[in-house]
């Protein structure tokens, strides 16, 4: 993984995400084009994303973190297939990257609640979270 790889499109709409939301703790679940888990996992307080499988701590795995303030993606040791290519083409279209996890899932990536509404279904994530995003919907 390359230490120097930015991705301010994807910085800015998570940092919007945290000023929009009343959540303290945000979580965003996706995964790569291998199926691996990718959580992204920050609170209002950090300037930092945290990447990871989003498991507990006992088999907790670290790919990284995202810098809010500039983009950066700093990797950790541990590499993951496809993260950089999830990473890259969420920050060109999250609206496509979110949507497509929803209908591949039946979950927001955003809540990881179910989508039962045909207009969430469709769109791959709920209003309540679209609205919290600054996402289109409906």
């Amino acid at each position: 993984l390359h230490s120097c790889a930015s991705y301010g499109a994807l910085a800015k709409l998570l940092r919007n995400a945290t000023t929009r939301g009343r959540a303290f703790q945000r979580r965003i679940r996706l995964h790569t084009a291998q199926r691996a888990p990718v959580v992204f996992s920050w609170t209002r307080s950090s300037p930092r994303v945290h990447l990871s499988n989003g498991n507990p701590v006992e088999t907790w795995t670290s790919y990284g973190t995202l810098d809010l303030d500039s983009g950066r993606f700093r990797p950790s040791d541990r590499r993951l297939e496809g993260l950089l290519e999830l990473l890259g083409a969420f920050d060109r279209d999250p609206v496509d990257v979110a949507a497509s996890y929803g209908r591949e899932t039946g979950e927001c990536c955003f809540c990881q609640r179910p989508l039962t509404d045909p207009r969430s279904v469709r769109a791959g994530y709920g209003r309540t979270c679209a609205k919290s995003n600054g996402l289109p919907w409906g």
